[in-house]
């Protein structure tokens, strides 16, 4: 961790009426009692106790006695003020222990500013922001709830099989991205906008360099992953747009936003994932290619191929675009001002 100390001096930290308030409302019994036993020390303590002795008893005398005058009174005094001295300062050096076993001297608190270490928090928010994906069964491309809005390239649907994955609550941000290359290359500039005007290559090189720094095993999502999450995985409602059917509640398209905006702001889908519609095109991992009607388990695409698959929409393009269906493609070595990604991740037991 890196540490950078500012500043010399110390200062004390003591909340002086939160002290009192709470000493007073765990202990006014004590404090009521102590009041009482300090006023009768007090009052002890300015008083003795006189005791007398009288040899004027009751007794007959005689007239030769009675001429004589009394014997004076002998007037004993107790030392009561000793006694409460020594019980008032034994009194006091308990409470003075109950006092700092209960309310301890206050910790010193240094002014020196202490950076904890950029990289530790920006790379440790992407793994908490990864959502988990539980693998399940799902009819990928054309379905019915996309009406007559389905491509070509969408058809024939077909039976996939998922298995369980993570995959970015958000797209990776220009934060994110400067944190671990150094530069950012987006166009529109903002530390929370998602990154872009990055290829399929240039990505690559972003996350070998995440692992490495991390130890995880990041990646782009395969196509089937991708839409698998945009419908809401195993908690999918059928909608048409990732978490709506009304495409204003999910996405920025061209016709409510002219500019790139921070990742989060529209609501999220079934998975609590956001911006799968909408905002930025999202790279894959496949080469494009098309569909087919074989039942598959966790494809992951052509081996080979010229492009690579592109999700999404942007907000460049018609809310069309932004159904969780679509599909278009990209030359690996290119990337535009409104073309990002999101990470995803192999479950491991």
């Amino acid at each position: 961790m890196k540490i950078v100390v500012a500043g010399l001096f110390l200062e004390v930290y003591i909340d002086i009426p939160k002290i009192i308030k709470e000493f007073w409302d765990e202990s006014y019994p004590f404090i009521l009692a102590l009041v009482v036993f300090s006023i009768i020390v007090i009052v002890l303590m300015n008083t003795d106790l006189k005791v007398k002795k009288s040899y004027n008893t009751k007794i007959k005398r005689t007239k030769s006695e009675c001429a004589q005058p009394l014997k004076e009174e002998k007037i004993r005094t107790f030392p009561v003020r000793n006694i409460a001295f020594w019980i008032g300062g034994i009194a006091l050096l308990v409470i003075i222990i109950i006092l700092f076993a209960k309310f301890p001297l206050p910790s010193f608190k240094s002014t020196e500013k202490v950076v904890i270490n950029k990289e530790e928090t920006v790379l440790e928010r992407i793994w908490n922001e990864m959502v988990f994906v539980e693998g399940g069964k799902f009819t990928m491309g054309c379905t019915a709830e996309q009406g007559s809005d389905c491509d070509k390239n969408e058809m024939p649907s077909k039976q996939i099989t998922v298995s369980r994955f993570y995959i970015g609550k958000y797209e990776v941000t220009q934060a994110q991205w400067k944190e671990v290359m150094g530069e950012n290359p987006s166009h529109f500039k903002g530390d929370s906008l998602p990154v872009e005007n990055v290829s399929w290559i240039d990505i690559k090189e972003f996350i070998d360099k995440l692992n490495a720094r991390t130890g995880k095993n990041y990646r782009l999502p395969t196509e089937a992953e991708w839409e698998f999450a945009a419908r809401g995985g195993k908690k999918s409602k059928n909608y048409k747009y990732s978490g709506s059917n009304s495409f204003e509640n999910v996405a920025w398209h061209n016709g409510n936003s002219s500019n790139i905006r921070p990742v989060g702001q529209k609501e999220p889908n079934e998975l609590d994932i956001y911006d799968m519609s909408g905002n930025v095109w999202e790279w894959c991992n496949d080469w494009y290619g098309i569909y087919s009607n074989d039942v598959l388990t966790d494809p992951d695409g052509p081996s080979l191929g010229e492009s690579r698959v592109i999700r999404g929409g942007s907000l460049s393009f018609p809310p069309e675009y932004c159904r969780v269906t679509f599909r278009t493609w990209g030359a690996p070595i290119r990337g535009n001002a409104q073309l990002g990604f999101r990470l995803a991740h192999t479950y491991s037991e």
